[in-house]
C-alpha cells in the first residue's frame, strides 16, 4: 500500500484498448476471478467472544448458502462484525474480477506535462512515485460494441526495460474492495473526523 504518511496521488488513471493524450493504451489484458473462494455467509470466531454471522440475502437466494467460517483475533465483537462484513461483501460478488494489462513504451502518446494530462510519461512519473486509487479500466467483453468501465486501484506492476523498449505489466484490483478502509478520498468520502479524533492535532 502506501508509507506512512503518504496519500494516493489526486490524478485519474485511464487505462484503454487504444493510447491517446488522455489514457494509455494496453496491447493486452487478462481478467481473473479476485478471490478463490466464493462465500456469501461469514463466520468470524473471534477468540474468548461470541461468533459474529454476516450474510448477503441476495447472493444467498440467487446461489444458496455457501460459508465461511474463520478464527480471528479481534479484540471486540464490533470489530468481528467488521471483518465478516468487509469478508462476505468481497467473497459473495462472482462478478468481482481482477485486471492484469500489458504495454510498451513504444505504443504510448505523449503530450503535455505532469500532472495535467494522462500521457504515458506522467504515467511512468506517478507509478513509479506513488499510485493512484483513482483510475479507469476501459475493456469489453465478447459481443460489446462499446467500453466497459471500471474503477481500480493498481495493486502492484513489473516492468521490463531494453534499448529498444519498456514493457509494463500493471496489477489491477476493483476499488471497491477498499470501500471499508477509505479515510479521507474525494472519490468515496470523508469519514466523521469529530468521532475518530482524526484530522486534528
Amino acid at each position: 500500500m502506501y508509507g506512512r504518511g503518504a496519500s494516493p496521488r489526486a490524478a485519474q488513471y485511464v487505462y484503454g484498448r487504444t493510447a491517446s493524450t488522455t489514457q494509455i493504451g494496453y496491447q493486452d489484458i487478462r481478467r481473473n476471478k479476485f478471490f478463490d473462494i466464493f462465500a456469501n455467509q461469514v463466520t468470524v470466531n473471534p477468540v474468548g467472544l461470541a461468533s459474529e454471522i454476516v450474510s448477503k440475502p441476495a447472493s444467498i437466494s440467487a446461489y444458496g448458502i455457501y460459508g465461511a467460517d474463520i478464527t480471528s483475533n479481534d479484540p471486540t465483537a464490533n470489530q468481528a462484525n467488521g471483518l465478516a462484513s468487509y469478508l462476505v461483501e468481497v467473497l459473495s460478488d462472482l462478478n468481482l474480477l481482477n485486471a492484469e494489462i500489458s504495454f510498451t513504451d513504444k505504443t504510448q502518446v505523449d503530450g503535455g506535462n505532469y500532472p495535467t494530462t494522462n500521457t504515458y510519461r506522467d504515467w511512468v512519473a506517478g507509478m513509479t512515485n506513488l499510485p493512484t486509487v483513482n483510475s479507469v479500466l476501459k475493456y469489453r467483453q465478447p459481443g460489446d460494441v462499446a467500453d466497459r468501465e471500471l474503477k481500480v486501484i493498481a495493486t502492484g506492476w513489473s516492468c521490463s526495460a531494453t534499448p529498444a523498449e519498456t514493457t509494463w505489466t500493471v496489477y489491477l484490483a476493483p476499488f471497491t474492495i477498499y470501500n471499508f478502509f477509505v479515510l479521507n478520498s474525494t472519490t468515496q468520502g470523508i469519514l466523521d473526523e469529530s468521532r475518530l479524533n482524526w484530522g486534528t492535532s
